[in-house]
């Protein structure tokens, strides 16, 4: 089955996002895959590899808590769901999974915040 990616970072427009992918995979009788990529908000370089770590493992928790509730969200519409967390930047993320063959994903649905100026009409 094809698959509709969708990053999110839980935010109200992401939830939109979200909200329009589930409709589309609905329609189209696609499979969602949510997606969130999550950082320490602070790592010092003379921070012990162990608090960074720890620090790591709290924020991986939080995400895979978090995409747990999105998808149990998705699935009361009847769409097929899956998730992924993943530690990173959430661009470098999509690429990679964008150009998983394995993926089969038809479309990226994401929200936006907006843009203020020209440039940033055009490059996203």
């Amino acid at each position: 089955m094809n698959t509709i990616l969708v990053p999110t970072d839980f935010s109200a427009v992401a939830k939109k996002a979200t909200d329009f992918a589930v409709s589309l995979a609905k329609t189209l009788d696609l499979k969602v895959k949510l997606v969130h990529a999550y950082q320490i908000e602070t790592a010092f370089t003379y921070e012990a590899a162990s608090v960074i770590q720890g620090q790591v493992e709290v924020a991986r928790e939080e995400s895979e808590k978090q995409l747990a509730a999105l998808e149990a969200q998705v699935k009361i519409e009847g769409v097929e769901v899956d998730t992924f967390s993943a530690y990173g930047n959430i661009t470098d993320v999509m690429f990679e999974m964008a150009d998983n063959e394995d993926e089969e994903a038809v479309f990226v649905v994401m929200g936006t915040r907006g843009r203020h100026t020209t440039m940033e009409r055009l490059m996203g």
